[in-house]
């Protein structure tokens, strides 16, 4: 990886560039993420930047579920087990957990640190941690920090021709905004919290993705459902709930020349899909769903309004989601 933090408080990169020398012959800049974040505080700031060639995802910001395996009432706490990332467990004294249902991904409720994890001893990947209170829990439950959870801007940047994701983005408050995306094999923008495979936290909100460009993505490795896609995994192949993300906007943005959906939106409340360009979308779908430009999963309050489709073909696909908005779309048959 080109640049890596973990627990920092904040960051400020402005004209990066992570990019194959001209004349090299290297066909690699980074065999990882050009820029990884990791349970981090403040304010994530990428502005005016140049990522080009990485083996992976140029920007990817997250933190950590972990899967509680047992509670105790004297002293409250809960022991809970990393999924193979015993170098990252990051609870400090008065910061707020949050428990949540590992099927649906629905928050049940938080709690205060008391002090920080102490490993269980001789067993690897274990930890007690004492906690304010301890809520009833499933037998599913996992847990996250709530206070390690940064704000993002990602603006101005370059991204091309590299395999993976452009911006893979597990946090809250967060902007990408005229960013110029060409050449990802994975979705441009993924959106996205995981307790089914890698275990990163946590579920978007308050993210507003607009004015972007993408150009030929989602057709490789890392390849998904659509160029821009906001999706949950949870535990065991269960479905998550609407509320694994919460208000988002995606607007004016230019999708081209994309194999599958422009558009993908799942287990949310309170998105807005509006004035969309969806060039040359659905090319090659490999399900009828993705033959749609828009397709919405298991979604509750959603607008989708002056999305321009063209040429014209399958507009908005929804039938898992409830209170769904349609007006003007143009080439949506």
């Amino acid at each position: 990886m080109a640049f890596v933090c973990a627990s920092c408080d904040g960051v400020s990169i402005k004209g990066c560039s992570v990019k194959i020398r001209p004349g090299s012959s290297r066909w690699m800049s980074t065999t990882a993420d050009a820029c990884h974040f990791v349970a981090c505080t403040g304010a994530i700031e990428i502005t005016d930047s140049h990522f080009q060639g990485m083996g992976d995802d140029a920007v990817n910001i997250h933190g950590y579920f972990h899967q509680v395996l047992s509670t105790s009432s004297t002293p409250i706490g809960v022991r809970f087990a990393t999924k193979d990332n015993q170098w990252h467990v990051a609870y400090r004294r008065l910061d707020t957990v949050g428990f949540y249902d590992g099927a649906t991904l629905s928050l049940i409720g938080t709690a205060t640190v008391l002090q920080a994890p102490t490993p269980v001893a001789a067993t690897p990947d274990q930890y007690d941690l004492l906690l304010s209170a301890v809520p009833p829990l499933p037998a599913n439950a996992i847990l996250s920090n709530e206070t390690l959870v940064p704000t993002a801007l990602i603006q101005g940047c370059l991204v091309e021709d590299h395999r993976g994701r452009a911006f893979v983005l597990q946090t809250r408050g967060v902007d990408v905004l005229d960013n110029h995306i060409t050449g990802s094999t994975g979705p441009a923008i993924s959106v996205r919290c995981d307790a089914a495979d890698w275990w990163e936290s946590t579920g978007g909100q308050l993210v507003f993705l607009e004015r972007n460009v993408i150009d030929r993505s989602n057709f490789g490795a890392a390849s998904s459902h659509a160029a821009i896609q906001v999706h949950a995994e949870s535990i065991s192949g269960t479905t998550p709930a609407p509320g694994a993300h919460r208000d988002l906007r995606i607007a004016e943005n230019w999708i081209t020349n994309t194999p599958r959906s422009g558009i993908f939106v799942g287990h949310s409340v309170r998105a807005s899909i509006v004035g969309n360009q969806l060039s040359n979308v659905c090319t090659a779908p490999q399900t009828l769903e993705q033959s749609y430009a828009v397709v919405l999963v298991q979604d509750d309050l959603i607008a989708v309004t002056g999305n321009v489709r063209s040429p014209a073909g399958n507009g908005c696909h929804f039938p898992s989601s409830t209170n769904v908005t349609l007006n003007i779309n143009l080439g949506f048959l």
